[in-house]
């Protein structure tokens, strides 16, 4: 078999590159991605979990994968090269694109000071140092994983606001939820929007419209994602959810939810991701041959999850686990 590049080490890439070791030992690998480590981005968001932390190079090295720490500038597809941002190119054989959802970016006057972070992008050692020395947070939110980092902030003790347009996103569960975040002491701002991150060399106030002005110490973006294709060179095109008009050219994860712009509730989709990186294991070696049928979450899976989540973040509440301090997760 021939080797394989895996570029992305969330939970697409990570899964996809363990799989194919196990079912070929002698195969050639190589895993690229531009951060150390590995780590579930969901528990991350969701709960505040840093201790599913995975040290890429140890496992590389354990797995006989090798493990290339750069980021990824472009991916020329007919010359077959992958182009970073400190490293020379190289040069690959069968390309499995696994890379993130990118944020849908919003317009913010400032957004490039220091202590702005979009959910899609969050660095977890970067995450642990801000909240260590943050006290007044603010999010932007527009879906569940918003409102669930909202209430895992203020479970460290975390003065919280939160900015969004609307709540609509969270159906008949709207009301409840919002009075749920009020007594958690989350303050809550809706038809607004963040026109401003004001500091000098990091974020010290955030203004909003309606005109208001509030001091932060961070500020959090849950605006959404799209589909990350923007590394390609020319038009590369998704068929059949895994497959692209190049020959040995694969998408994975979160590359191949072409419905991801408008999810607002990621009811499955950690399990999702992991099936997805099952199914194309079997493709690439060859065991595999059916359709893949992506599983859509329907009415009663987003209330399944919305009623779970409000259920596990109100006995946080009753048990004081939401206002007091938590030092030992940091």
């Amino acid at each position: 078999m021939r080797h394989i590049t895996i570029i992305g080490a969330g939970e697409a890439g990570f899964t996809f590159a363990g799989l194919l070791r196990e079912k070929h030992n002698d195969i050639a690998l190589t895993l690229i991605d531009q951060n150390p480590f590995h780590i579930d981005r969901q528990k991350l968001i969701a709960q505040l979990d840093f201790k599913a932390y995975v040290d890429l190079q140890e496992w590389a090295h354990n797995m006989r994968v090798t493990f290339i720490r750069d980021k990824v500038e472009r991916l020329n597809i007919e010359r077959r090269k992958i182009y970073f941002k400190e490293k020379e190119p190289i040069d690959f054989e069968v390309l499995i694109a696994a890379l993130g959802p990118l944020a849908n970016k919003l317009v913010i006057k400032g957004d490039h000071k220091a202590g702005l972070f979009y959910l899609s992008n969050l660095d977890p050692l970067s995450l642990k140092d801000t909240l260590k020395i943050s006290s007044e947070i603010l999010v932007y939110v527009s879906t569940v994983l918003g409102v669930e980092f909202s209430f895992a902030l203020r479970s460290l003790g975390k003065e919280v606001r939160i900015i969004a347009d609307n709540f609509n996103f969270l159906d008949d569960f709207q009301q409840e939820t919002l009075a749920l975040l009020q007594e958690a002491a989350i303050t809550i701002h809706t038809g607004a929007a963040i026109e401003e991150v004001i500091g000098e060399d990091g974020v010290r106030a955030t203004k909003i419209t309606p005109l208001k002005v509030f001091s932060s110490d961070a500020v959090f973006i849950d605006s959404g994602f799209s589909p990350n294709m923007g590394l390609f060179e020319g038009v590369v095109t998704v068929r059949d959810t895994f497959f692209t008009n190049y020959n040995d050219v694969y998408v994975l994860g979160d590359m191949n939810w072409q419905d991801i712009s408008a999810e607002r509730v990621f009811a499955f989709h950690s399990d999702a991701i992991r099936h997805k990186a099952h199914y194309l294991c079997e493709i690439i070696t060859q065991a595999q041959t059916t359709q893949y049928l992506e599983k859509q979450s329907n009415t009663q899976d987003r209330r399944d999850y919305l009623r779970n989540m409000l259920e596990r973040w109100r006995q946080r509440i009753k048990t004081g686990g939401v206002t007091a301090q938590q030092d030992n997760t940091l």
